[in-house]
C-alpha cells in the first residue's frame, strides 16, 4: 500500500494553532494470504500467558500432536495445553456464576469439567462450589471469539457439577453427560455446622437444600436436561458424584462419589441406567474425577486430599492398589482431581495435581504418567502454572480442532496526525480495517510492517482482537516518518488464531 503525504492549504487544527498541512491520501485495499506457522501456540516459555516451561513429552510417546483442554479452577476459563511443548497457548473465558450460599464456607465458584463441542468450534463447561442456582448450568463458549453461546439449565444443586463426558466417550454424541454433586443429608448438615459465623453462621438444620447426586443427561441438540440417574446405591442419600467412565463395551458406567461410603458406583447403562454396585472407598479419601483405560479393565480414581490415585479392576470392582502423587510430584501436598486416559493409548494417564507449591505455589500441574506398570508409573511430561483449583482434563488431537485458514482482507483508512506533538515528532497514524470471510480467527495481531524511505511503525505489535466470520476490526498503525519523506509504501504483516493453528500474514 502507499501512503502519499503532499503539502496542500488544508487547515489543521490541533491546540487552537493553525497549521498550513500536509495530507493526501492514496487508499488501497488487498488480500492477506498466508501460511501456517510451523510450532502450533507461538508464545513458547514465559510467553504472553506465563505459562511454565516444563518437561515436554518425548516423541516417540506419540502425543506431540494432542491438545489438554483444563478445567481452569477459579480462574473461570478453559486453559489449553500444546503437549508437544507443554505450553499453555489459550484460555476461553467461562461464565462466572455469583456467590450464593457457599463462600461461607470458603468457597467459591470453579470450573471442573470440559469437553469441546461435536464441530470443536466451542467448549461445554461445568462448574461447582458458588451456591447459586447458577452453578447447576452447562455452559457452551465459542473458542474462537470466547463469547457465550448458550446454558443449558440442569436440576438444581446445592454444590453444582464436576465431571463431564460425551455418552461412553462417542465425541460425536448428542448425549453429553454431566456428575452432580448434590449434597446429601450428612454433608449437608456439616456444611451447616461449619458455615462461617462472619457470614452468619453456623446455620440452622435443614437451611440448605438436600438433593440426589448422580449423573445428568444432556441433549446437545435440544439444549435440555432430560435423564437424572442416582448414584445413591446403598441408599444413605449421600451421592455427591464427581467421575464419569465406561467400560470398553459402554454397557457399564463406573461413577465415582465424593462423599459417600463407597468410592465408585456402577451403574447398568446399556439396561435401567441404575446403580448396581459399589467399590469401598479409601479411608481418609476425598473422591474425585476417574478414567477407564478399557483395554486392561482398569479405573483410575483420583484420591484428592488422600494423595493416590486408586486402581481398580473393573471386571471384579475392586481396587488392585495405589498410586502416591506425593512422591511422584515431591510434594506432601499434592491432592490428584483430575484425570484423563490418552485415547487409543491405555498406557498413558493424564493427571491434574492440585498443591504442588513450586514453582507456582499452592498452583496445580498436569503430569504425563507412563503406567504400563500401573502400581509402578513413570513421569514423562508435566506442566505447571495452572489454577490452584484446576480440576477436570478433556484430551484431543490437535487435527481434530482445524477449522481452516481465516480469510483476511485489509483495507486502508484516514492517515492524520492525532496530536500537535505527533506533527513535531513526525509520527503519523493510518488507521486499517481487517475484515474476515470466515472461519473465526482469534487474537488476529498487527505483528508489524516493512515501510520504504526509511519509514518504520513504532506501535507494532498491535493489540490482538478476535473477528468472527464476516466481522472487522479497527487497527491504528502509528508510522515514524522522516524529514522530507512526502510519500511511502507499507506492507503489514499480521497473524491470526484459528483451531490448533496460527497463520502469518
Amino acid at each position: 500500500m502507499k501512503v502519499a503525504i503532499s503539502e496542500n492549504k488544508w487547515q489543521f487544527l490541533m491546540l487552537a494553532v493553525p497549521l498550513v498541512l500536509i495530507l493526501a491520501l492514496a487508499i488501497a485495499t488487498g488480500s492477506m494470504s498466508g501460511a501456517a506457522d510451523a510450532a502450533y501456540g507461538g508464545y513458547g516459555c514465559g510467553g504472553a500467558y506465563g505459562s511454565g516451561c516444563d518437561q515436554a513429552p518425548s516423541a516417540s510417546l506419540g502425543v506431540s500432536d494432542q491438545l489438554l483442554y483444563i478445567a481452569n479452577g477459579d480462574d473461570s476459563n478453559v486453559a489449553i495445553i500444546d503437549v508437544g511443548t507443554m505450553n499453555i497457548v489459550d484460555y476461553v473465558p467461562v461464565p462466572r456464576a455469583p456467590d450464593g450460599l457457599l463462600p461461607g464456607l470458603g468457597m467459591h465458584w470453579e470450573i471442573h469439567g470440559v469437553v469441546p463441542s461435536n464441530d470443536r468450534a466451542s467448549i461445554y463447561a461445568v462448574g461447582a462450589l458458588s451456591g447459586d442456582a447458577n452453578s447447576s448450568d452447562l455452559y457452551q463458549v465459542d473458542i474462537a471469539t470466547g463469547t457465550e453461546i448458550r446454558r443449558i439449565p440442569m436440576t438444581g444443586s446445592l454444590v453444582g457439577y464436576c465431571g463431564l463426558e460425551y455418552d461412553v466417550n462417542d465425541t460425536t454424541s448428542d448425549n453429553l453427560v454431566a456428575a452432580d454433586m448434590a449434597a446429601g443429608p450428612g454433608v449437608a448438615a456439616s456444611l451447616e455446622a461449619a458455615y462461617s459465623p462472619a457470614a452468619g453462621g453456623p446455620l440452622p438444620p435443614g437451611t440448605l437444600p438436600v438433593t440426589q447426586g448422580g449423573w445428568q443427561e444432556n441433549s446437545l441438540s435440544t439444549g435440555t436436561a432430560t435423564n437424572h440417574i442416582s448414584t445413591d446405591f446403598d441408599g444413605d442419600g449421600e451421592s455427591s458424584t464427581c467421575g464419569i467412565s465406561w467400560n470398553a463395551a459402554g454397557t457399564v458406567g463406573y461413577a465415582s462419589l465424593m462423599w459417600d461410603a463407597a468410592n465408585s458406583v456402577t451403574i447398568d447403562w446399556a439396561g435401567t441406567k441404575t446403580a448396581t454396585g459399589e467399590n469401598p472407598a479409601l479411608p481418609g479419601a476425598v473422591i474425585h474425577q476417574n478414567t477407564a483405560a478399557k483395554s486392561r479393565d482398569l479405573l483410575f480414581v483420583t484420591g484428592g486430599t488422600s494423595g493416590v490415585l486408586e486402581v481398580v479392576d473393573m471386571t471384579t470392582n475392586a481396587t488392585v492398589g495405589t498410586i502416591d502423587m506425593t512422591l511422584l510430584t515431591n510434594s506432601v501436598t499434592a491432592e490428584p482431581h483430575g484425570v484423563e486416559i490418552v485415547p487409543g493409548e491405555d498406557n498413558l494417564l493424564y493427571v491434574m495435581v492440585r498443591q504442588v507449591p513450586d514453582p507456582y505455589p499452592g498452583g496445580a500441574t498436569v503430569m504425563l504418567l507412563d503406567i504400563t506398570s500401573p502400581l509402578a508409573p513413570v513421569v514423562k511430561g508435566s506442566v505447571q502454572g495452572l489454577n490452584e483449583a484446576a480440576c477436570g482434563i478433556y484430551v484431543m488431537e490437535k487435527t481434530a480442532w482445524n477449522p481452516g485458514q481465516p480469510a483476511l482482507s485489509l483495507s486502508m483508512g484516514t492517515v492524520y496526525w492525532a496530536t500537535m506533538a505527533d506533527y513535531t515528532n513526525g509520527i503519523l497514524s493510518v488507521d486499517f480495517g481487517i475484515a474476515n470471510a470466515g472461519p473465526d480467527a482469534k487474537d488476529v495481531t498487527i505483528t508489524g510492517t516493512v515501510n520504504s524511505a526509511g519509514v518504520a511503525s513504532v506501535n507494532t505489535p498491535s493489540l490482538p482482537q478476535n473477528i468472527a466470520t464476516a466481522g472487522s476490526a479497527a487497527y491504528t498503525v502509528e508510522y515514524h516518518i522522516p524529514s522530507g519523506v512526502i510519500a511511502f509504501s507499507t506492507t503489514v504483516h499480521a497473524t491470526a488464531q484459528s483451531g490448533a493453528t496460527i497463520y502469518s500474514y
